[in-house]
C-alpha cells in the first residue's frame, strides 16, 4: 500500500519520494518523503499541521540526525550507555562529525508510520488526497505563516490512526 502513495504524489513538485530499483520488492515500517519547504513557499511544520489536519498521520520521526545524539557523546553523563566508554578510549566524538547529507535529510523528511498488513486502497487514496489538497491549498497556508509564523515543531507520535 505506501508505494502507491509515493508513485501518486510523484507530481507534486515540493514532495519527493525515494526512488527503488526495478525488481526491488519494498517493505516499509515508515514512508519517508523529502520535503522542499523553498519550492513550497511554507515550512515543513506549516505543511505536516495542515496534513495531519486532513487525517494523515504525518509526522517528523528523527528530530536530529542520529549521530548528534548526546548519548553518543563521549562526555555523556546520563544513564549509562555501553558505548560510553569505548567512545572515551577512542577519543571519538561522533556528535562532532560532520555529516551533511544526514542532516538534509533530518531537516527536509517527512514520514509516515506503516504498520499496515492488508491492503487498503481507499484509505490509501485518502492520503493522496489529503496530500493534494493541502498542495492546491499553499497560497492559505503562505498567508498563515505570514500571520501567524511557522507553528512549533512537529514531533513524532507513536500513535497512527487507520479506519
Amino acid at each position: 500500500d505506501a508505494l502507491p502513495i509515493s508513485e501518486d504524489v510523484a507530481d507534486i513538485d515540493f514532495l519527493l519520494a525515494p526512488t527503488y530499483a526495478p525488481g526491488d520488492k519494498c517493505v516499509f515500517h515508515m514512508l519517508t518523503l523529502n520535503f522542499d519547504a523553498e519550492r513550497a513557499g511554507v515550512s515543513r511544520d506549516t505543511f505536516l499541521e495542515a496534513i495531519r489536519a486532513e487525517g494523515v498521520p504525518a509526522v517528523v520521526y528523527v528530530p536530529r540526525s542520529l549521530h548528534a545524539s548526546p548519548r553518543l557523546s563521549p562526555d555523556w553523563r546520563g544513564p549509562r550507555v555501553m558505548w560510553t566508554e569505548t567512545l572515551r578510549r577512542a577519543g571519538v566524538d561522533p556528535t562532532r562529525a560532520q555529516v551533511p547529507g544526514c542532516a538534509w535529510k533530518v531537516s527536509r523528511s517527512i514520514d509516515l508510520p506503516w504498520a499496515y498488513v492488508d491492503p487498503d486502497p481507499a484509505w490509501v487514496d485518502g492520503i493522496v488526497a489529503a496530500f493534494r489538497k493541502v498542495a492546491d491549498n499553499l497560497d492559505a497556508l503562505r498567508a498563515y505563516e505570514r500571520a501567524n509564523g511557522s507553528p512549533q515543531h512537529v514531533v513524532a507520535s507513536t500513535e497512527v490512526r487507520h479506519p
